[in-house]
């Protein structure tokens, strides 16, 4: 079978671009499938994340557009150039993504199967009506979540897939240091403004944990007026990327998430894989489906992983506080939610994940 992916670029360091790597490096490696990745916009940055030496890079160099979100200004010398390349390849599956993937799959037809794969919850996209040609072109889309797969309604046939991690880490976390950590690009959907915000509320009860941010992003600069401001700067640290993320996870004792959005976040998965109890906001869609089994019942915002504070809530920000609070006071219930979280991580590992992949290939075929 030869199966293609369809990205814009693959030099950010984002959780989308290490998912895709992680799950076409899976496919070169386990399967004796011919593997190619078609990057979309002129790079010169070299991809973020290592390829397994089986996969084939094909490059479009498209021109990016000269103002942000200016596709159809280049869309025309990218439909050119990927009308010539999927013919050429010829691919039996052929997988897509965001904004472009819908352009390119809607206004270009060859043989072979398209599966449009969502990374974000649709009514969160720009330019949402973009989605709706490709939802009756695609074969299927494959969504991270429940919720999202539900904003598809008319497409031909809808799956729901969630994400993997790779992560091995060596033990589980101890949860002994006086560390809190978020992980994420520095932006305004993963609302680090809000955190700080929050963590000001739990520093006048704990004076003595810190929290430490990693990631890089546009909202640096903001952030780092904002922890002046809050006097923070004795226990809040924007530490930029990590060398090795998972050492961070088992110096630390929970993570805390307060996106906006979250396609699945598998900074989450990958923090339970390292025993980390978790205090997220209950945005759409990701969190809850990682953390809470399919029914699960919350006390408020306690759940077996950690908790999930409602995000609309007028006083979410105190109630997210006060769930930091309760894990720092209590080492026992750290301990206890975080051996949750990683009995609970291992529905996220790549072998069964990954089957699930190949079967939709399969059935789409026949």
């Amino acid at each position: 079978m030869k199966i293609l992916y369809v990205m814009e670029k693959m030099s950010c360091r984002g959780g989308m671009e290490r998912i895709i790597t992680d799950k076409i490096n899976y496919l070169a490696a386990h399967t004796a499938h011919e593997v190619t990745l078609m990057t979309v916009w002129h790079d010169s940055v070299p991809p973020a994340y290592p390829f397994h030496p089986d996969v084939r890079h094909v490059r479009l160099n498209v021109p990016l557009p000269p103002v942000p979100g200016g596709y159809m200004l280049t869309l025309p010398w990218a439909l050119r150039r990927f009308g010539k390349q999927v013919r050429r390849l010829n691919p039996d599956v052929t997988i897509v993504f965001r904004a472009v993937g819908s352009f390119l799959t809607a206004l270009t037809s060859w043989k072979g199967r398209i599966i449009y794969e969502s990374h974000q919850p649709r009514s969160t996209m720009n330019h949402p009506w973009i989605y709706r040609f490709m939802e009756r072109r695609a074969d299927a889309v494959v969504c991270l979540t429940k919720g999202d797969s539900l904003e598809f309604p008319k497409a031909k046939r809808v799956e729901v897939i969630h994400n993997f991690t790779e992560i091995t880490p060596p033990h589980p976390a101890p949860l002994t240091a006086k560390r809190c950590i978020a992980v994420g690009r520095l932006c305004r959907e993963k609302d680090f403004m809000r955190l700080l915000d929050i963590w000001a509320l739990v520093i006048k009860q704990h004076p003595d944990w810190h929290l430490d941010i990693f990631g890089e992003g546009e909202e640096r600069p903001i952030l780092e007026r904002r922890i002046h401001e809050l006097h923070l700067g004795s226990s809040v640290e924007l530490k930029g990327l990590a060398e090795n993320i998972v050492e961070e996870y088992l110096n630390s004792s929970m993570l805390i998430v307060t996106s906006k959005t979250e396609g699945f976040s598998i900074v989450i998965a990958e923090a339970m894989m390292c025993g980390l109890p978790i205090v997220s906001l209950d945005c759409p869609y990701g969190p809850r489906e990682v953390m809470a089994e399919e029914g699960e019942a919350t006390n408020g915002c306690d759940c077996k992983t950690g908790f999930l504070v409602p995000c609309r809530n007028a006083s979410s920000n105190k109630l997210m506080a006060d769930c930091i609070s309760a894990l720092i006071s209590s080492p026992a219930l750290r301990k206890e939610k975080g051996q949750a979280a990683l009995r609970r991580a291992t529905l996220f590992r790549p072998a069964p994940i990954m089957a699930q992949w190949l079967r939709i290939f399969k059935s789409i075929l026949t």
